[in-house]
Order: structure tokens, then sequence, then C-alpha cells
């Protein structure tokens, strides 16, 4: 009687720990199918904010029209990845991040800020630069 007590002890063992390897393996999948979702959705906003970018550098519109339609995708990466608020000035978020040390960041904005206020209608040329200089924003921030 002894021995088929031990080997149920043995197989209630077994059963447990094959049990808490099921768990932990159906955890991981989840985890790592999260994670590939996650992956998949940081490529595909980038992918958005690329091919917009290239088709403002490409745009046959006037400056002053492709800079609000670049202020408006701007504004949308800002709110997106920083959670930055419609609402505040260009200055305002270079102040934040200037405080948080992402000088890039904050010159960007800064002149985004000089580009809105200057008084004077933006060429394409300063359009162009402005928009290639975010361009090099987003591939560092989404690496």
């Amino acid at each position: 009687m002894a021995p088929f007590l031990i080997s149920l002890d043995i197989l209630a063992i077994i059963a447990g720990v094959i049990l808490i390897l099921i768990i932990v393996g159906v955890f991981l999948f989840l985890k790592n199918k999260k994670f590939a979702q996650k992956l998949i959705s940081k490529k595909t906003r980038q992918n958005f904010y690329e091919n917009r970018l290239k088709s403002l550098k490409n745009s046959r519109n006037n400056a002053e029209k492709d800079f609000d339609t670049f202020n408006k995708l701007v504004r949308s990466f800002l709110k997106e990845y920083y959670h930055l608020s419609h609402s505040l000035t260009y200055l305002e978020i270079a102040n934040k991040f200037k405080k948080q040390k992402q000088i890039p960041f904050s010159k960007f904005c800064e002149a985004m800020f000089a580009s809105n206020y200057a008084g004077k209608i933006i060429s394409q040329t300063d359009l162009n630069k402005l928009i290639n200089y975010f361009s090099k924003l987003i591939k560092i921030r989404m690496q």
C-alpha cells in the first residue's frame, strides 16, 4: 500500500509542476504577443509620421499652408509621445524639454515658436529645414 501512496504523491507533484509550467508558458506567450503588437504599432506610427513628412517635402502647395499642416503633425506627435497638451506654446514645450535635458527637441520647439510668431510668411526653404530636423528627431525618439 505504501508504494502506491508514494507514487500518487509523486504524480501529484509532477502534475503541479506541469501546471505551473503551462501557466508560466501562457503568461510569457501573452506578454511576448503584446510586445510584438506594440512593436508593430510603433513601426506603423513611425511610418505614418515619416510618410506625412515626405508628402510635405514634396508638396506643391504654398509654404504657409504646408506649415499649418506640419504644425498640426508636430502637435499630434508631441501629444502622442510626450503627452503634451495642444494648448501649450512651443516656447513652453521647449522649456519642458530643456528641463528634461532633451536639447535637440528644445531647439526644435524654439525654432517652431520663432516660425509661428515671426510675423512673416515662412519660406519653403525654412519649412524644409524644419521638416528635416523634425524627421531626425522622430527617428531618435522612435529607436
